[in-house]
């Protein structure tokens, strides 16, 4: 790599990157959980910041806050500010998962159920070994 390559991403990948995908915004103006889906409701348009477009088409399918971080190779908190721009212009929609708790089921079975599989996983591992 020479000194010029290097230059050109330390300036696309640096801490100015970074502002200029954030804009004036500090921080989230809502709150994502990690594993929140996100889901697409319209495809990008011409003038979509780059990174807004790739989670627009990223979340076709319902993807994770943190499974976008990942795609994308960018910080958590960054994705949670791009992810409220993309939200107050209606382009995405955000659920919470869905846990076996929430489904009305009492939560002493819940607990029993969770160790049974816990422990069918536990016994699969190490049958593997």
């Amino acid at each position: 790599m020479t000194s010029t390559d290097r230059g050109a991403d330390t300036v696309e990948e640096g801490p100015d990157r970074l502002f200029v995908i954030a804009g004036p915004r500090t921080g989230p103006t809502r709150e994502f959980g990690l594993l929140d889906l996100v889901t697409s409701r319209e495809v990008p348009g011409p003038d979509e910041q780059d990174e807004a477009a790739r989670i627009l088409r990223l979340c076709v399918t319902p993807q994770s806050v943190v499974e976008i971080s990942a795609g994308l190779s960018l910080p958590v908190a960054l994705i949670k500010i791009v992810l409220s721009r993309l939200t107050d212009r209606d382009q995405i929609t955000v659920n919470a998962p869905h846990h076996a708790s929430d489904a009305g089921s009492d939560s002493s079975d819940s607990g029993r159920n969770n160790r049974q599989l816990l422990e069918r996983v536990l016994r699969g591992l190490r049958n593997t070994a």
